[in-house]
């Protein structure tokens, strides 16, 4: 886990604190690891924290953590400075009409209700058609349902309860 500034460059600072109880060492030290969480079964499947993790030092940022028991963690995540633009870098410009419009069935398969929707509202609002469930066997289900039509692509939760993502594909 970096906890160290890049020596060179500049870096913009972003913190996320909360007040919960903190973590212990041995927590700390696994945060990052996809897949890591401390929820009960069906509450969550830690790949936040990872994802966020990769994004940043992808970006060739980092992200440090604070945390003590009883006193809440914060999340200081550095991202570095873009000072200019090069002609591989991609624009996406909405007013230019260069977002990509879909025509596709697409069946879209999570656990997590908000993400669900989130993920359901952008493939609409991108031209898709969408199929929703809440795992696997919800999604077989839509499956048979479905057979006079053509799926055209399966987007899937990998950790589900029931049946997962790998399974059902």
């Amino acid at each position: 886990m970096p906890t160290a500034h890049p020596s060179s460059g500049g870096y913009v600072g972003l913190t996320v604190k909360d007040t919960g109880t903190g973590m212990t060492d041995e927590v700390k030290i696994k945060i990052f690891e996809p897949f890591f969480t401390t929820k009960m079964a069906g509450k969550g499947t830690g790949v936040g924290i990872a994802t966020c993790y990769g994004i940043a030092t992808k970006a060739g940022g980092h992200i440090e953590v604070e945390t003590q028991l009883g006193e809440g963690t914060s999340f200081h995540v550095y991202l570095p400075i873009v000072d200019s633009v090069t002609d591989n870098d991609i624009h996406v410009d909405p007013e230019q009409g260069n977002i990509a419009i879909g025509h596709e069935t697409v069946l879209l398969v999570e656990d997590e209700a908000l993400v669900k929707k989130a993920c359901a509202v952008t493939l609409r609002n991108h031209g898709n058609h969408v199929l929703e469930a809440s795992n696997g066997t919800e999604a077989l289900r839509v499956v048979e349902k479905k057979l006079d039509s053509s799926i055209g692509l399966l987007f899937t939760d990998v950790v589900m309860p029931f049946m997962g993502g790998v399974e059902l594909s």
